[in-house]
């Protein structure tokens, strides 16, 4: 299999892509830093499907392997994210999610979630079309739009309606993807849609907005030091280095970790870098590129012991992944 299969053209408004490699989820999202880090062992054979409607997108995400996924940077972007199934545990910044249909609000969603056969929706469309089209319809003030940044709604009849009606579009590209080519088509469902999300916040004025003020922050710390290991991946690493690089406590980084990652930040480190490594070999050249090579950048000074760790991890050789990928 190759590294990315396509099942409908990049003219359509559904294209669905399927990957060995979960890092290559981030290719369907035009706006943002995501990033897709595994951590369970075996292939992970992800797919996405993004369907294209009036002006803003929806991306069905399926990871049968144990994931992270951190987004940022994504300004003036609104996401909401709907959990349809997941076995194992569910976290979003280190907060358990126990029960699907919540929605995940944000416009920087810097956020981690861990599970394993997870499947999401989520919504993305820009901030002021999105107050445009709602606020014309259900008129809202907007601090209460502004206080759901970073947080799930509350489990109402109105949230959970918004689920069904997401979950109906999909079933719609999934087994009649030709309708979507109609614009009209795509400016009802952009409306249906748009109106249940609006009921769905609407009603959040009697219900309590599902938050942590602690959550995003954990989601930041892992963030940070995830970017540091990743622009060091040679250098020898304890908690105490990440103290002092980060700026936060011992207690801050191993807490933040056990309840985003499940894991201490040393034990992430090998995951980590081997993800980095498989990046590198499916990026690399024929000519120039050796597993061995991948294997230093990445941190490994012990041949041997990465080639095992690898298999282990992704299920077939790095020399595979070079070959495959070439």
């Amino acid at each position: 299999m190759n590294s990315c299969e396509t099942s409908h053209s990049d003219s359509s408004p559904v294209r669905e892509l399927r990957f060995a490699d979960c890092d290559q989820l981030s290719e369907l999202v035009t706006s943002g830093d995501i990033e897709f880090i595994q951590l369970g062992a075996g292939p992970c054979q992800a797919s996405m499907m993004r369907i294209d409607l009036d002006g803003f997108y929806m991306l069905l995400t399926d990871v049968p392997n144990r994931t992270a996924i951190h987004a940022a940077s994504q300004k003036d972007l609104r996401v909401i994210h709907i959990p349809l199934r997941w076995t194992g545990s569910l976290h979003w910044n280190g907060r358990i999610v126990d029960r699907s249909g919540l929605i995940v609000w944000g416009d920087s969603c810097d956020y981690t979630r861990v599970g394993e056969d997870v499947r999401t929706v989520a919504l993305l469309i820009d901030e002021s079309l999105l107050r445009e089209r709602i606020e014309a319809w259900l008129p809202s003030s907007h601090s209460l739009w502004d206080s759901l940044d970073g947080h799930m709604l509350a489990d109402t009849p109105a949230s959970r309606h918004f689920g069904q009606v997401a979950e109906w579009v999909l079933g719609l590209a999934l087994q009649r993807s030709e309708s979507l080519a109609v614009p009209a088509v795509r400016a009802q469902l952009s409306e249906r849609l748009l109106l249940a999300l609006a009921n769905a916040v609407n009603a959040q004025e009697e219900s309590a907005v599902l938050g942590c003020p602690t959550a995003r922050h954990r989601g930041r710390i892992v963030r940070q030091m995830t970017d540091y290991l990743h622009a060091h991946p040679n250098r020898t690493m304890e908690l105490s280095d990440l103290c002092q690089l980060t700026g936060y406590s011992a207690r801050s980084i191993a807490h933040a970790c056990q309840t985003v990652l499940e894991t201490s930040p040393i034990r992430y480190l090998k995951p980590l870098r081997l993800n980095q490594a498989r990046i590198l070999l499916r990026e690399g050249s024929h000519d120039s590129t050796t597993v061995s090579q991948c294997a230093h950048f990445a941190g490994f000074s012990h041949f041997g012991r990465f080639a095992a760790d690898y298999r282990r991890m992704f299920g077939e050789s790095p020399s595979k992944t070079l070959e495959r990928c070439m």
